[in-house]
This record gives C-alpha cells, sequence and structure tokens, in this order.
C-alpha cells in the first residue's frame, strides 16, 4: 500500500483503478482488503488526514432544521478506520424479525433473507476475533452465574452481545499492517470527495474529484465505485453526484435521501438493588479468557405485532469514573490490550486501587467470569428503540456551504408519536417481565418521572438519537422505491455501490455495525463481479463497421 497525503502534493494529479472506495472507515477498509486478495487495484480515498481529524471533523457540520440531531460532528469520524476508532465495540447480529414486513410500521422486508445476511458471519466474527459462540438464548455455558433470564418469555426475549477488544476495536488498527503489504492497494487522505463526473446515458460514473484545503485536486477514474462513507455522507455524495447532472441520475427514484431514521435512546430509571451480588451476577459483562459478552434485552416480535409498535431493546450503563480502583483497572487493561507498553508505567503510578477491591474484583473476573461493579457505581436502566422510517424525515443538500465550497447536508428530523408509543410499551412490558420473573426481589426500579402515569413529560423529551443513522439509500428491489438493489449496487448506476447503514430498510433492535460488516462482504462479490465484466468488455476486439453501413 502507498500512502499519500493530496495536501502535500505539488500539482493536481489523476489516476485510474479498478475500484475506487470512498471513505478509510470500517466498511471501506474492510472492502479494500477483500477485493485487493482477489487482485483487484483499490484506490482507496479518505477526507481525514488522520485518525480522528479535528479538523477534517468541521466537514461534518449540518444544516439541522430542528436542531435535534445529537450527534453530526462528534458521532462521525474522519480519518483512517473512521468511527471505529471511538465506537464501543459491541457486536449482534439483526433478529429474522427485524428483515421481515411490517404492515403495522409501513416498514418493508429486507430484499435479503436473514441467511444471505448472516453469509459472511464467520469472517467478520475471525476478522475482529469474537468467540464463535452462539448470540441466542442462554449466557455462554462457561460463565453462568445462577443468576439467568428467561428463555422463552412473552415480553422480552435476551441475547448475547460479543465485543471486539480495545485493541481490535479500530479497523486501521487492525488492518493497516496487511495492507502495507498490498501492491495493488492506494491510499490517498485528506482527499475530501467533492464531485463526480458521469455518463447520464449509460448509468455510470467516469470519475470522482477530490480536494484539500487548497486548489489542489485528485481526479480518480475507475471501473467501480464505493460510497463507504457513512449513512449522512454517503447520501450527501450521491445528492451531489444527482445534482451535478442535473438530477438525472436518480430520476425517478423516490428514495434517496429520505427514510432519515435513527435509535432512540433514554435512561427511564435507575436500578437500586436490594441483593447487589445478584444484581452483578444478572446484568455483569461475562468473560471467557479475552471474550466479553452482555446481555441484551429485545422486546419479542409477539410484543410488538400485539402493541403495533417497533423494536426496542433495554440495556443498563453504568459510569466506572465514579469509582477510582475501577477507572484505574480500565486504563491499565487498556494499556495492556493496546500493547501501549509506554503509557503503562504512568497509568500504573497513578492508580488509585483499593486492594481490597481489586482482590474481589480479580476473584470475580477469574473465578465467576463476571465483571464486578461496584456498590458506590450507578446502574443506568436505558430503553433503546428502533425509530419508525418516515419519507419526511430526509437529507438534502444545503445552500450553506463548508470550507471546501461544497454545499452541506440540510437534516429535517424529528421523532414521532409512534416513537413515543414504542417507549411506553417497552417500559410498561419491561415492568410487568421484571416483576414476574421476581427480580423485583433482588432489585427495586427508580423509574424517572417522565416514565410514570400520569406525567406531563414525554419520553421524547428525554430521549437522545444514538449515533446509529440509516435509512436514506435504503436497499429494495424496486428503482422507485429504493436506491440500491440486494447486491449494494445502485439500480440506476449500474458501477456504483453503496455500502452503508444507509442502505437498512429499517434499524431493527441492534447497533448497526456488525451489520455494516456483513455488507461489505455481500458487496464484494458483485464489485468484483463489475470489474471482472469492465475488463472484459474493454479487451474485447472493436467490430467493425460494413462498407454499406459507412455509406
Amino acid at each position: 500500500m502507498t500512502i499519500r497525503s493530496l495536501s502535500q502534493i505539488d500539482a493536481s494529479r489523476s489516476v485510474e483503478t479498478d475500484v475506487c472506495i470512498i471513505g478509510a472507515g470500517m466498511a471501506g477498509l474492510f472492502l479494500a482488503q477483500q477485493l485487493c486478495a482477489l487482485g483487484i487495484r483499490v484506490v482507496v480515498v479518505e477526507s481525514g488526514r488522520k485518525l480522528s481529524d479535528g479538523d477534517a471533523a468541521e466537514l461534518n457540520e449540518i444544516c439541522d432544521d430542528y436542531g435535534r440531531y445529537k450527534w453530526p460532528v462528534t458521532g462521525r469520524m474522519r480519518g483512517p478506520g473512521g468511527s471505529s476508532a471511538v465506537w464501543g465495540g459491541k457486536m449482534i447480529p439483526l433478529t429474522p424479525g427485524d428483515l421481515e414486513e411490517r404492515a403495522h410500521l409501513q416498514v418493508p422486508k429486507w430484499p435479503i433473507s436473514h441467511s444471505e445476511l448472516l453469509e459472511g458471519l464467520r469472517d467478520v466474527e475471525a476478522f475482529f476475533r469474537l468467540d464463535r459462540g452462539s448470540y441466542e438464548n442462554d449466557s455462554p455455558q462457561h460463565s453462568r452465574t445462577g443468576y439467568e433470564f428467561p428463555r422463552h418469555d412473552r415480553d422480552f426475549s435476551v441475547r448475547w452481545a460479543k465485543w471486539a477488544g480495545f485493541r481490535r476495536g479500530n479497523v486501521w488498527t487492525i488492518l493497516k499492517t496487511q495492507l502495507h503489504r498490498l501492491p495493488n492497494l492506494d491510499l490517498w487522505l485528506d482527499a475530501t470527495v467533492c464531485g463526480f463526473t458521469a455518463d447520464t446515458l449509460a448509468g455510470r460514473v467516469s470519475t470522482a474529484i477530490c480536494r484539500d484545503q487548497s486548489e489542489t485536486k485528485l481526479a480518480v477514474s475507475a471501473r467501480h465505485f464505493v460510497v463507504a462513507a457513512g449513512t449522512i455522507e454517503s447520501t450527501r455524495l450521491l445528492l451531489l453526484l444527482d445534482e451535478m447532472h442535473d438530477d438525472r441520475i436518480f430520476q425517478g427514484c423516490n428514495a434517496l435521501g429520505h427514510y432519515f431514521q435513527d435509535h432512540l435512546d433514554a435512561q427511564v430509571g435507575r436500578l437500586v438493588p436490594i441483593d447487589a451480588s445478584a444484581v452483578n451476577k444478572l446484568f455483569g459483562t461475562r468473560y471467557f479468557r479475552l471474550h466479553r459478552r452482555s446481555p441484551h434485552l429485545e422486546l419479542t416480535h409477539a410484543a410488538q405485532r400485539a402493541e403495533g409498535v417497533a423494536s426496542a431493546f433495554v440495556h443498563v450503563t453504568s459510569d466506572v469514573s465514579q469509582n477510582p480502583t475501577l477507572a484505574s483497572i480500565k486504563q491499565i487493561a487498556r494499556a495492556l490490550e493496546t500493547q501501549d507498553y509506554r503509557a503503562l508505567p504512568a497509568k500504573i503510578r497513578h492508580s488509585e486501587i483499593n486492594p481490597r477491591l481489586l482482590g474481589e474484583f480479580l476473584i470475580w473476573r477469574g473465578w465467576r467470569h463476571t465483571l464486578l461493579v461496584p456498590g458506590d457505581v450507578d446502574l443506568n436502566l436505558r430503553v433503546c428503540i428502533e425509530q419508525s422510517p418516515r419519507w419526511d424525515n430526509w437529507i438534502k443538500l444545503a445552500q450553506e456551504r463548508d470550507r471546501l465550497g461544497a454545499r452541506k447536508v440540510a437534516l429535517k428530523w424529528l421523532p414521532s408519536e409512534a416513537d413515543e408509543r414504542t417507549f411506553r410499551v417497552s417500559i410498561d412490558r419491561f415492568a410487568n417481565f421484571w416483576r414476574r420473573n421476581g427480580f423485583d426481589k433482588i432489585c427495586r426500579i427508580d423509574w424517572a418521572e417522565a416514565t410514570r402515569g400520569g406525567s406531563a413529560s414525554s419520553i421524547l423529551d428525554i430521549a437522545q438519537d444514538y449515533a446509529h443513522p440509516s435509512g436514506t439509500t435504503r436497499m429494495g428491489l424496486s428503482r422507485a422505491e429504493a436506491v440500491v438493489g440486494p447486491d449494494l449496487v445502485c439500480h440506476l448506476v449500474s458501477n456504483l455501490s453503496v455500502v452503508s447503514a444507509s442502505c437498512f430498510p429499517s434499524a431493527g433492535s441492534s447497533n448497526p455495525t456488525l451489520t455494516i460488516m456483513l455488507l461489505a462482504c455481500r458487496a464484494t462479490g458483485a464489485i468484483a463481479r463489475s470489474v471482472q465484466t469492465s475488463l472484459a468488455m474493454a479487451s474485447a476486439p472493436a467490430i467493425k463497421m460494413s462498407g454499406a453501413a459507412n455509406v
């Protein structure tokens, strides 16, 4: 791999390649590795200069009509690895029910089956070094604590999320050594895509035009283009492509930019343990060697259908910084796992560790395979819901321009009464679930004021987006109602793929990271076939015209 910075070259350049990938985040780098392994030449263009580039982050600023969306800047990262530099590492797939049509919400069926979506699961798990166990039902056999969630409750089911370790979380950290060995890969930094050229009659993109903060430009011509720049930026780029060609590229498609959605998350209460040990055994993170699992409690699809609401899940969070011992252990563990040995002595020297609590922590971790959360750390009960997709929640191009002269994103997005109802139903059903299974005998729930009957407050007033935007280049079979097809190739642009959560027809019951990576696996085959077809056509002998045709 050759790494260049557009801001460090003297004059504008043009390059040619088989595949141009826009975005060096999780999906983009993973896809680049997969394609290069097939012998395909790849150029990756990335807006940031380095990891978490503060200057490039200014390009994330949007024009928010309602001022409601919280994470447009800090929830997105530019630079190699993208948002994997700051994500938590939680991995769990969508359920089969998440992909089905839900008429009560006007949610379309995904154009791929659940088994098709999971075809690349083992590859993604190996990439992040996750354990090979199931996500379903019981906790992992090695970490049973004696306090388990019921398997067949009518309101909530439990699955077990897997977590990437600190060192394996950042995709750039994982891949940079492998990528450096690839002779058919070039990475351009400080290269923000600001325009395209295209053949509107053929429905093909010809060139992506990048520029840095000065007037230096990079023109990348390719047989196939991939937009893997996150939901908001990927959508902006497709809108820009359309605008630059008189709105003829996506003419007849009613979906581009529409159905913007996110998960909505609210702290709905606090757990007040009666039996602290039992609560810790119930909700604590489970371990086996270096593998980490946590319970993921989901509103069942039967309950969703009965109530006419969307998906939701319940989770418990805690702030370990409240306890000096636990905060110090976390910092030391992070340094060890990331092999940051230079920082380790200082972290140990400045640690504030209570020897007695450290002993308890090690016993829980080593003997019970469970993380101990001390009693002085708050346990916050949170509900996260899938937002019902609405056509009139949208992304468009704003009149205001960023410092590179490109039009910013204009966002019109608000939660709806349907989202409020999903919150209410989830909370009521969880309260019944808690009592019905006897958990109220080991822990009381101190519910937030907004959740209580007769409260004038809306739960939406205390909820916020969860930095999981999706939906604005949705996947589907109809070119009028979807932007990309089941293979992630645009219906109306035969050499353009989108690999992003923006392709999700619905957000589902879990965070999007694993699904995005699975889509990257799925897209690899279609992109490779597109390149092979283009190469075959280019090498085919030209057909000579007959003499009669020349008259």
